[in-house]
């Protein structure tokens, strides 16, 4: 600001127009405006810190006080936002919508992770099976997708549970038929969807 004051002092010094005098005169206003207004900003960011609760900080770009209680300021800069911890990624992606954390990124509602090294998710009604997605038709068998009637499994028979709304008439061995679905380990089934 200074600099600004010595071209103020220059010019009105000098045998110049009046025109690059005000020019001057207004160039030094408007940086000192610019210079006040970002002390605010920061003396603002200082008082939001200051009124967060003792285990909380202000995050993201209106300073919303968060942490503890299951929360955390998920991501970096301008891009941070309060979020519920398991479900920030390494990336710092808050996933939400019932999105599931999936590496760095998020499988969408009803879609699950199989590889979070890639990101890759398995469609609704699909099973990971090392690293690869099966299809309702198929099974994971010894950690690769096989037609259901390899190995039991087709049709109801040979361990395959008989599910007579999906193509092929069963699940893969170890999930449970729902109406028109079949439900991976550990879900269960309500109103016909897999939860």
């Amino acid at each position: 600001m200074s600099e600004r004051f010595d071209d103020v002092a220059r010019a009105l010094a000098s045998a110049q127009s009046r025109r690059v005098v005000l020019k001057a005169c207004a160039s030094s206003i408007a940086g000192a405006v610019l210079a006040g207004l970002r002390v605010s900003s920061a003396a603002a960011q200082q008082s939001r810190a200051a009124t967060c609760p003792a285990g909380q900080q202000p995050c993201g770009s209106h300073g919303i006080c968060c942490g503890g209680g299951g929360f955390v300021c998920c991501g970096t800069g301008a891009s941070q936002t309060c979020c519920q911890s398991p479900q920030c990624t390494s990336s710092g992606t808050c996933c939400g919508g019932g999105q599931s954390v999936c590496g760095s990124g998020c499988c969408a509602a009803g879609h699950a992770c199989c590889n979070p090294s890639t990101t890759y998710c398995c469609n609704p009604n699909e099973v990971c099976c090392g690293g690869a997605c099966c299809s309702r038709s198929m099974q994971c068998l010894n950690g690769s997708c096989v037609p259901r009637s390899t190995g039991g499994g087709g049709g109801g028979g040979g361990g395959g549970v008989p599910c007579p709304g999906v193509p092929g008439g069963s699940c893969y061995p170890g999930s449970t038929c729902c109406g028109q679905t079949c439900c991976r380990p550990g879900q269960t089934c309500v109103n016909n969807l897999c939860v």
